[in-house]
């Protein structure tokens, strides 16, 4: 009943076929199972079926692929959005712990512990531990792979290709953020209904903003899109009274990795070593986790530069494959608070190691810069390697902005505010088994 289908160089199929006919034994499981070469591809515009040596089917392949184009109406929903004027806040302290507890941020190691992640032995960075899971497939070979899954419906909320585009550009970051290079791309597209105006432009929109972002933000190396290779669309997604859910372009990420050993972590290292983000911070609370957090949503939604995304990525992977970043987190949900934040506590939340951050950088007001999620990321480097990271950066011209130290102190100091380890632990390590109660 099961079918899989691979395309792969001809020096390789032999291999394939090994792997599956003689190593996992296929025809010993059931009658007729096996991997087989059925076909290949070529230059011609025909799709060719031949049975007994006759040719039973030979079509252009426009008619296989393109199908029969339905043009179903369309309507931009009104949306009535604002920014919030909110006061600054007066317990700094608070909003972050506010933020960690979030079910959106805290830790979900009560979902991903509960699934074997050792199977056949193939983990090297697992759920938790970074922005993706890393396993290295092929016994013998230092060729791992990275992968990521990333949404988030509250930009969707306010622009729903705005909330795509975030999710593929996230999901490549996340890939990244180990050390991999995002190399392709599948999606699982959830809306309302289709035969609504309003529903079927949103989802129109969020395809938009996905192709969008995979044609812009290239594979590295090339000018080429990183490639959907598969997907599926899930509609009707709608309560009994009509009401849709938030539109959600869910992106998958896979990443390639030539030397698995250079993966890291985005657990902070050592005391001593300097932490800094790359990604100026933006008014672009709309859809974030702290407006969430005062029952806003706000208008201001983050929006994908793609050269400059792209820059950030590539002099990220690179830095990573000089075994020159000791740490590494993208900032997303909960902005940069919450990325520095998740760095001391790490995947485990055991960390013990401390941060000093100071906010002098931006004339944003301290709210913005610690809880806007405009794209970025931050990282931690040995204090004797600042200069050659900075050469990379400066190669892509990524402005390396210097947010502080680790400590051996288990605090984490943001200029005047000061929170022990063990809140931010408490904090991340509880409120998604809270909200599951």
């Amino acid at each position: 009943q099961e079918r899989f289908t691979w395309i792969s160089p001809p020096s390789f199929t032999p291999r394939i076929l090994e792997i599956y006919n003689k190593e996992f034994e296929l025809p010993n499981v059931a009658e007729g199972a096996r991997a087989s070469a059925i076909g290949k591809v070529t230059k011609k515009k025909d799709y060719v079926i031949k049975a007994e040596g006759k040719i039973i089917c030979n079509v252009p392949i426009d008619v296989v692929t393109e199908g029969i184009r339905y043009e179903r109406e369309k309507v931009a929903g009104k949306k009535e959005l604002v920014e919030p004027d909110l006061p600054e806040p007066e317990d700094y302290s608070k909003e972050i712990i506010d933020i960690l507890k979030h079910p959106n941020v805290a830790s979900k190691a009560l979902v991903f512990k509960h699934y074997d992640t050792e199977v056949q032995g193939l983990a090297v960075i697992r759920p938790g531990q970074a922005d993706a899971g890393v396993q290295a497939p092929i016994p013998g070979s230092s060729i791992g792979y990275a992968l990521s899954v990333d949404c988030n419906p509250r930009y969707s909320r306010i622009s729903s290709f705005w909330g795509a585009a975030n999710a593929v550009a996230e999901s490549m970051r996340n890939v990244a953020a180990v050390g991999s290079v995002p190399s392709g791309m599948t999606d699982c597209l959830n809306y309302g209904n289709p035969e609504v105006p309003t529903a079927f432009n949103d989802f129109y929109e969020g395809v938009k903003g996905e192709k969008e972002a995979a044609e812009n933000l290239f594979v590295k190396g090339t000018k080429d899109p990183c490639p959907f290779v598969s997907g599926n669309v899930s509609f009707y997604n709608e309560s009994a009274a009509g009401k849709s859910v938030d539109p959600s372009a869910i992106i998958a990420c896979v990443g390639v990795l030539p030397d698995y050993s250079k993966a890291i972590t985005m657990k902070i290292k050592k005391p001593g070593s300097k932490l800094f983000m790359i990604g100026e911070r933006k008014d672009e609370l709309g859809g974030s986790v702290y407006y969430e957090n005062h029952g806003e949503l706000g208008k201001n939604v983050p929006k994908v530069e793609y050269e400059k995304e792209r820059a950030r990525i590539y002099a990220v992977i690179d830095a990573i494959n000089e075994r020159l970043l000791l740490s590494c987190h993208d900032i997303s949900d909960g902005g940069m608070a919450a990325a520095v934040s998740e760095m001391i506590l790490g995947g485990e939340a055991d960390g013990k190691i401390g941060a000093e951050i100071s906010l002098g950088f931006s004339e944003l007001r301290n709210d913005k810069i610690m809880f806007s999620e405009s794209s970025g990321f931050v990282f931690e480097v040995n204090a004797n390697d600042v200069d050659k990271v900075k050469k990379i950066m400066d190669k892509y011209k990524v402005e390396m902005i210097e947010l502080g130290t680790t400590t051996k102190q288990d605090k984490l100091v943001i200029d005047n505010v000061t929170i022990h380890v063990e809140d931010l632990r408490r904090a991340w390590t509880t409120g998604f088994v809270e909200a599951m109660k």
